[in-house]
């Protein structure tokens, strides 16, 4: 009785080991390479130039609407 507990034990901390979270796939868009196999720099930095673009629309709001 004693070994099928250490089994059934043993068994459940290799089931829950396996159910991580996986890393995240370090994947490139195709749009990101040009032909002659140089980088298009528009894709890499996408983020830095959607948040410059954010932070420069909150700051053309009209101060006086309400």
């Amino acid at each position: 009785m004693k070994i099928l507990k250490y089994v059934l034990l043993i068994i459940m901390i290799v089931m829950l080991s396996g159910c991580k979270k996986k890393a995240k796939e370090n994947k490139v868009p195709l749009d990101q390479i040009n032909i002659d196999k140089s980088t298009n720099y528009k894709y890499i930095f996408k983020d830095v130039i959607e948040k410059e673009r954010k932070r420069e629309e909150s700051g053309k709001q009209d101060p006086f609407k309400d």
